[in-house]
């Protein structure tokens, strides 16, 4: 975290925060079957942030705002309103609300800061790649697993296999009246990789078609393999309706 918060190497520490995001905050929540890791990754976005802000407020005159800040500024105000909402159940509730919308927000402004080049573009795509297409792979092996042996993965995927928290089971009956599971991938819900693979597809599909990928195409292969796992075993129709649009 202190790394995080003294580095301005943004690229690097976007990356490393991209990368726990996408393949391990969700297995570390569902393997230990503790909801609160998730401020985990509140924490490190938090660092990351706030040592860029404390630099910038460091620094003399008033720095240039990205284009269509303003309309950033008013989803946080829109945001901040549903703290008012008459039929907001609690504070608690409120407030866990506000940070699911806002945290983050300030990867608005690091997006603006470092993709305005080709090199940042490509090895974005690359990263998103390489982070769907290690979901698709665990989420194929998850889908040859039983019931019994994905919840012996950790408490958390037990309760959502046997249906006892506060979602329902995530599993269905094959044509054979077998249970089986819908992969998790490394996310905390069912078709995790399936959703990475919607926002992958294009983007590596993109890598191949302008050649980006000309002396890594196996790199392409494996991630296009990976993805396509992650979305034909994610059992989500949004995900296989998504990626072919």
């Amino acid at each position: 975290v202190a790394y995080l918060a003294l580095s301005q190497r943004y690229g690097l520490t976007l990356t490393l925060l991209a990368l726990y995001v996408g393949l391990a905050d969700g297995y570390l929540k569902l393997s230990t079957g503790v909801t609160e890791i998730s401020l985990v990754r509140d924490v490190l976005i938090a660092a990351i942030a706030g040592g860029a802000l404390a630099r910038l407020l460091h620094q003399r005159g008033i720095p240039k705002l990205p284009p269509l800040t303003p309309w950033v500024v008013a989803f946080g105000v829109i945001v901040a309103l549903q703290l008012f909402n008459p039929n907001t159940l609690n504070t608690t509730k409120a407030l866990g609300g506000l940070r699911q919308h806002l945290e983050w927000v300030p990867l608005f402004f690091f997006g603006y800061l470092l993709l305005r080049s080709e090199r940042s573009l490509r090895n974005l795509c690359i990263l998103i790649g390489i982070i769907a297409a290690v979901n698709g792979v665990v989420g194929l092996v998850q889908f040859h697993l039983s019931p019994d042996e994905l919840a012996n993965w950790g408490p958390g995927y037990a309760e959502r296999l046997q249906g006892t928290g506060p979602v329902s089971s995530r599993l269905y009956i094959d044509e054979m009246g077998n249970e089986r599971v819908r992969p998790f991938g490394l996310g905390s819900d069912m078709g995790f990789a399936g959703t990475l693979g919607v926002v992958a597809a294009p983007l590596v599909l993109a890598l191949l078609a302008t050649g980006r990928l000309t002396k890594r195409w196996w790199l392409g292969g494996l991630m296009a393999a990976g993805i396509l796992a992650g979305v034909l075993t994610s059992q989500s129709r949004t995900a296989m309706v998504g990626v072919v649009g």
